[in-house]
């Protein structure tokens, strides 16, 4: 593209122009108004509002079946040939500590980054299509997910999202952990436990069974692999021997299929704690979040975008991708869902902070005037790289055949994560 300085400068300029516009009608909003997953009520009617006030996107609410999401849609002289690119908007906040994961920035910056990306497109005539979706519920209830099997992504050829982080500069290549997250119910008979606990069958014994054997099996666990769980029902009275019993907990791995190999062992050991008991058992597992699969060619796109800015700025650049490849969080995200289907993007931006997201100093320095200027200076790259995709046939070739290579090579062989043990069920 001919106007490529060009471009870099508007977008730039677009962002900083409507900077204060972005804090105070999203950024702001969202921190002073936090809700949890699929509570996102006041969110979802002041983002939708906002959108429908900017011509030219068409916008649908209470999208894909979920009442809290949404899609907003720009074209610009589509053609047969013509992208898709999408950028995806989190604002769900965590119970209790409000946006301790800096949710209210992901939707400023993805929202500033779709805005703007449209104007340019007017602006330099760049044909194609921009979706801005509205995702709610990534804490914990897979809200991507959904969105996926309604069909939000199936004519989407990118999907560009950014997440904030404690590690300055940031990240554009980043790798997530794969996570599921389960519920076991044992179920024994109830018997008076001073007069004749001969008579019963104690369900908490199998929970104390399940949790011991799982805690040996840490032992043989890699520095990925994370199992973390609850008692949620142990029973009603110390005098009465339980009848039931239920757990609650998250299995994690660095991909899909050391998880599925890891649900193969929770399953031994649910299983162990009712042959020791006598109990019989049910497994539910929910809201399962693969690894995600971060997109090379939009990663280093992204990167160049942000060194480029940081070397006008003086500012610290982003490693280079052999730095990167080998850093994996114990982190989940639904977006890593989104990557299995399609080329992704989940950058990291810097929220100055000496603790991790999920803490109160996070939520804290998520609300600072200086994490929104990081959140837009991503968003800046985020516009630019999805307009690469739009404008450059080559760059959109390069995607594609990476994305396919790293499906062909991360794709769990000789297992099948559906049918593991006959006596899961599933949501």
């Amino acid at each position: 593209m001919k106007e490529k300085t060009e471009l870099i400068d508007f977008v730039s300029d677009f962002i900083d122009s409507n900077s204060q516009e972005f804090s105070i009608e999203i950024n702001q909003f969202l921190y002073n108004n936090p809700e949890t997953n699929f509570e996102e009520f006041k969110a979802h009617a002041h983002l939708t509002d906002y959108l429908e006030k900017k011509p030219g996107w068409e916008v649908t609410r209470s999208a894909f079946g979920i009442d809290t999401s949404f899609v907003a849609i720009f074209k610009h002289k589509p053609k047969e040939n013509s992208k898709v690119i999408s950028f995806n908007a989190e604002y769900d906040a965590l119970p209790e500590m409000g946006h301790a994961c800096g949710h209210n920035l992901i939707a400023t910056g993805a929202i500033a980054a779709a805005i703007t990306s449209a104007e340019a497109m007017k602006k330099f005539n760049i044909a194609g299509t921009i979706k801005l979706f509205g995702t709610p519920a990534e804490e914990g209830g897979d809200g991507k997910g959904k969105m996926l099997k309604s069909g939000a992504y199936d004519d989407v050829d990118v999907s560009i999202m950014h997440h904030g982080n404690s590690e300055s500069p940031g990240q554009a290549f980043v790798r997530t952990a794969a996570s599921f997250r389960f519920n076991i119910e044992y179920f024994g008979k109830g018997a008076h436990a001073g007069a004749c606990p001969w008579q019963g069958v104690n369900a908490l014994d199998a929970a104390s069974i399940f949790m011991h054997a799982s805690s040996l099996l840490r032992q043989q666990f890699e520095a990925t692999d994370r199992i973390h769980f609850i008692v949620t029902d142990g029973g009603a009275a110390a005098n009465i021997i339980p009848d039931y019993t239920r757990i609650k907990g998250i299995i994690r791995a660095i991909n899909r299929t050391k998880m599925a190999e890891l649900k193969k062992k929770l399953v031994g050991c649910v299983k162990a704690g009712a042959l020791g008991s006598g109990c019989t058992y049910k497994i539910n597992y929910e809201n399962e979040y693969n690894d995600m699969i971060s997109n090379v060619p939009l990663t280093n796109s992204f990167r160049k975008f942000f060194n480029g800015f940081c070397e006008k700025d003086n500012e610290p650049k982003l490693r280079d991708f052999y730095s990167e490849k080998n850093l994996v969080s114990s982190a989940s995200t639904d977006q890593g869902n989104v990557s299995w289907n399609i080329p992704s993007l989940h950058s990291f931006f810097c929220i100055k902070s000496d603790k991790e997201p999920h803490t109160i100093e996070f939520g804290e320095a998520a609300g600072k005037e200086s994490s929104h200027v990081a959140c837009l200076k991503s968003a800046k790259c985020m516009s630019l790289t999805g307009l690469e995709v739009l404008y450059d046939d080559e760059f959109y070739t390069k995607i594609h055949s990476s994305w396919k290579a790293d499906i062909e090579i991360l794709e769990p062989k000789n297992i099948d994560l559906n049918t593991l043990d006959e006596e899961f069920t599933y949501n």
